[in-house]
């Protein structure tokens, strides 16, 4: 199963743990809450 690590970052501190967080665990992916919205 593969983890998904939301994140919302202004000035890229949560982007920045968000990528450590994913780099000590298997399997991740990285999704901005912004560009969720964006979409939409």
């Amino acid at each position: 199963m593969k983890t998904k690590i939301f994140y919302f970052s202004g000035t890229g501190n949560s982007f920045q743990i968000a990528r450590d967080l994913a780099c000590e665990l298997e399997n991740t992916e990285i999704i901005s809450i912004s560009k969720i919205f964006r979409a939409c």
